[in-house]
């Protein structure tokens, strides 16, 4: 029998078939306007509401609160997108989407679990400036940080968060190949073709 099979049943390259740091980051700028923009749209109407009071004062008192939302938004907008398409409005525009390492949609569940490890950077937002519980949440922000990097030297391009989740992020163009070779290397997840949405 041959190790050669359908797209579906591996993949060739890791290094070139899943998306880099630099692709990620642009598709996360992507979403990051969109998602701006969403939230101008929502405090758009309590802006509008404090134009005759002091909006200065109203801005300082609801950092927190903003950051509160954001958060949530951007947890839906995330769990949402990933576990329905398999990809962002970023990563569409890039033409990445994240797959199970076999290939197959990850599902709501999964694309929870991967936002929510994701969002575990930007939790310490919330966190009041000069808290002790600040200061005690440094190592788990940086530690995040490298989590994040570890995609540039990690052979499958998987941060911490995909790891958590089982996840893979691929460029959609290697998703329609003809014939891969079916046996993992050095012990790297494989991928089958990427799920159409």
């Amino acid at each position: 029998m041959s190790n050669a099979v359908s797209v579906s049943a591996g993949i060739r390259d890791l290094d070139r078939e899943t998306a880099g740091l630099l692709r990620r980051l642009a598709a996360a700028w992507v979403d990051g306007l969109l998602l701006s923009s969403l939230m101008v749209l929502l405090f758009l109407p309590s802006v509008r509401a404090a134009l005759g009071r002091d909006i200065e004062a109203l801005a300082a008192g609801s950092g927190e609160w903003r950051s509160a939302v954001g958060l949530t938004v951007g947890f839906a907008y995330g769990t949402l997108m990933l576990g329905r398409y398999g990809r962002t409005v970023g990563m569409m525009v890039l033409r990445i989407r994240v797959t199970r390492p076999d290939g197959s949609d990850i599902g709501y569940r999964r694309a929870a679990l991967r936002t929510a490890a994701f969002y575990l950077a930007l939790v310490g937002a919330l966190i009041p400036e000069g808290s002790v519980l600040k200061l005690a949440y440094a190592p788990v922000a940086a530690a995040t940080a490298i989590g994040l990097l570890w995609i540039m030297v990690d052979r499958a391009h998987q941060g911490y968060h995909d790891k958590i989740a089982g996840t893979l992020v691929m460029r959609e163009r290697y998703c329609r190949g003809d014939v891969v070779d079916s046996s993992p290397r050095d012990g790297a997840p494989t991928a089958q073709a990427c799920p159409s949405p």
